[in-house]
């Protein structure tokens, strides 16, 4: 049993539209929590350094294969 075209399209449209909203509250929340917490803050910023070392500004690592 599978959904109708019509239930198909509203939950797209609901997870879609409902996830942004989920997801910037949560950035502008964690964002706020970091704010209020630097001893936590300075964790991540060492954490992201020791994660992007030796990368040049801006370059981004895909892991997708392309031909």
């Amino acid at each position: 049993m599978g959904l109708s075209n019509e239930e198909l399209i509203g939950n797209v449209f609901a997870l879609l539209f409902a996830g942004h909203e989920t997801t910037a509250h949560t950035l502008a929340a964690t964002l706020g929590f970091l704010s209020l917490n630097p001893s936590v803050q300075e964790e991540i910023v060492v954490q992201i350094h020791e994660v992007t070392k030796g990368r040049e500004n801006g370059e981004i690592v895909s892991y997708c294969k392309s031909d």
